[in-house]
């Protein structure tokens, strides 16, 4: 039987050997990815999200216009 410090080098070991196919998927994913895909996939969760919160009375953009001046003046 293997003891527990063997079996953790060996799963190590077993990861690192792994680890630039492992990349190499990921890259390939990334490469390929589609943002209209991604989005039409997340749709569903966007719009639950969206329904449970409450209604905004202002965007924002004031704010962040805010935020910029403080930021010019500075």
């Amino acid at each position: 039987m293997q003891s527990t410090a063997s079996a953790l080098k060996t799963r190590i070991a077993q990861w690192a050997s792994a680890a630039p196919i492992l990349q190499e998927v990921r890259d390939a994913d990334i490469r390929s990815a589609s943002t209209a895909t991604a989005l039409k996939n997340l749709q569903g969760a966007i719009n639950r999200t969206v329904s449970t919160m409450p209604e905004r009375k202002i965007s924002g953009l004031v704010e962040q216009q805010r935020w910029f001046q403080k930021i010019r003046m500075a």
